[in-house]
């Protein structure tokens, strides 16, 4: 339930229906300037709005004990009011609709004919009755808003317009809407020519980790195999800052929504694969496997989203599933020599024994073909001495067997740790060995400025294998990073929620950073 702050505490009559439409232009789209205080030939001179709908000329009242009887409009669309002076239209103004809002007017149900931006009322020709109530239009509001920081952004942004004395705004000036970040952390290098069959709305594209799943997405888009599409990336790296809340189902529909409607208003799921299908639209869901691997509890839901597309188009990317597929599947595996070859081109390696030899290693599996081309080229065309391997994991373990319970430190913490946390986080010797394997393989770690953490869930699951008690393993760390916490250390508290910390440390280091009495 959402909490119950009333947006328009404070304001006058005028700020608080200024308001309200603010909040209705950025949820429906409708209107494309508001303005308020216009010197203008009549009486509707409070606030001014210019939509798809027309353009009005809207006046606030807040008359004591009027009833809807005691409302007339003429012929000349001027509004009487029993007991006030009459509200004068001039239909020279060149606005072409009128509104009038009167605080605590009650509209009888048989007299509703229609609605003005969300609120039933009544009108006569160019002419709109609006009856409204400060804490109704605030539920209203609130109930349309699934986006609790999108709500409080408008929130700020309107109270700021209000206390500017600046009221104009057009629909292009309002906060953009936050959107999930698609773009992944590498460069794609268009290498497979995959031809996608139309004859299936609905297949899944299953591949073994760092088989390049995700970056077949952006191939296929280049080579005009899916034009029309919206894209949802389940996983785009360790260090992304949405990494945990892009797993959350309606965190999940949410980005659909907003992406396909334009509007920071949740459409419900039969709305969406509806306007989807009307727009002969595909989803693209890529990753689904980090929701069985990490949100397991909320992968019927998405199972069962997809089971709801019928007739749409639906391509879902994810390596092999424990859950049952009962749609067309698709497989990739290793890229060819020649689609090898393809990749050391990219990369402009062009020796041919070396070409040879990172082939022979690796099979052409592409995230190691990768690992091997960075390697090469980081370390004066030299690659590391590694026998033939049968996978993945034993790739890992040729480079860095030796360091895993020290790397585990990177599974308690959803983001990045920086060189100087693990030299005092981790013991003197395990951190030489830690500091020795990215210096020696930089290409396995992403790395922003002083800010480290994996390159490749793949490497996140093989210590996850190698290390099935890291939290155990690690609790003298997560005992330093909570003592540090409450002993005033800030250098961790924007990364509070990513750490493996026991909740009630959480909530003592919440406590002891908020006031509470602001």
């Amino acid at each position: 339930m959402k909490a119950s702050i009333n947006a328009f505490k404070g304001y006058n009559f005028q700020g608080t229906i200024y308001g309200y439409l603010l909040f209705m232009m950025d949820l429906q789209r409708k209107i494309e300037e508001l303005d308020a205080e216009k010197l203008v030939n009549n009486n509707f001179d409070d606030i001014f709005v210019k939509s798809s709908n027309g353009n009005f000329y809207i006046q606030v009242k807040n008359y004591s004990n009027i009833s809807f009887e005691d409302i007339n409009i003429d012929e000349n669309n001027n509004v009487n009011v029993k007991g006030h002076e009459p509200i004068k239209s001039d239909k020279k103004s060149g606005y072409d609709k009128y509104a009038i809002f009167i605080k605590d007017l009650i509209i009888p149900n048989d007299k509703i004919n229609s609605s003005f931006f969300g609120i039933d009322c009544y009108n006569k020709d160019k002419v709109f009755i609006v009856g409204y109530n400060e804490m109704d239009i605030n539920e209203r509001i609130r109930e349309l808003y699934s986006d609790e920081k999108r709500y409080n952004d408008i929130l700020l942004f309107a109270d700021k317009k209000i206390n500017s004395g600046n009221f104009k705004i057009k629909l292009a000036d309002l906060p953009k809407i936050y959107l999930f970040n698609q773009k992944l952390q590498e460069e794609t290098a268009n290498i497979r020519n995959m031809v996608l069959n139309d004859d299936d709305n609905i297949i899944f594209v299953i591949g073994k980790p760092g088989v390049g799943k995700s970056h077949l997405v952006n191939e296929l888009e280049k080579n005009n195999q899916i034009n029309n599409f919206i894209l949802e990336r389940l996983w785009i790296s360790d260090i992304d800052v949405d990494k945990t809340e892009r797993l959350k189902f309606d965190n999940f529909i949410a980005d659909i929504s907003k992406q396909l409607f334009n509007t920071p208003r949740i459409e419900t799921m039969e709305n969406i694969i509806a306007e989807l299908k009307v727009r002969n639209c595909t989803l693209i869901i890529d990753g689904l496997d980090h929701v069985e691997n990490y949100n397991n509890d909320e992968l019927i839901k998405y199972m069962d989203f997809i089971d709801r597309f019928n007739d749409n188009k639906l391509l879902v990317f994810t390596r092999p599933l424990v859950a049952n597929i009962k749609y067309k599947k698709i497989f990739i595996d290793n890229w060819t020599e020649i689609e090898t070859d393809d990749y050391l081109d990219y990369m402009n390696i062009l020796d041919y024994e070396d070409r040879i030899e990172i082939y022979k290693i690796s099979k052409g599996y592409p995230i190691i073909v990768s690992f091997l081309a960075k390697h090469y080229l980081l370390n004066n065309k030299k690659l590391p001495k590694i026998e033939e391997i049968d996978s993945l994991n034993s790739f890992y373990d040729s480079l860095i067997k030796e360091g895993v319970i020290g790397l585990s430190i990177f599974l308690i913490n959803n983001t990045y740790f920086k060189e100087s946390e693990l030299e005092f986080l981790l013991s003197k010797m395990e951190f030489e060995v830690v500091k020795e394997i990215i210096k020696r393989c930089p290409y396995l770690f992403s790395k922003k400025q002083d800010r480290l953490c994996l390159i490749h869930d793949s490497l996140n699951l093989y210590l996850r294998e190698k290390n099935p008690d890291y939290l155990k393993i690690n609790e003298p760390i997560i005992e330093k990073i909570s003592n540090e916490l409450l002993n005033g250390n800030i250098g961790y508290l924007a990364r509070l929620s990513a750490f493996s910390i026991n909740q009630e440390i959480k909530v003592e280091v919440v406590k002891k950073y908020c006031n509470f009495d602001y």
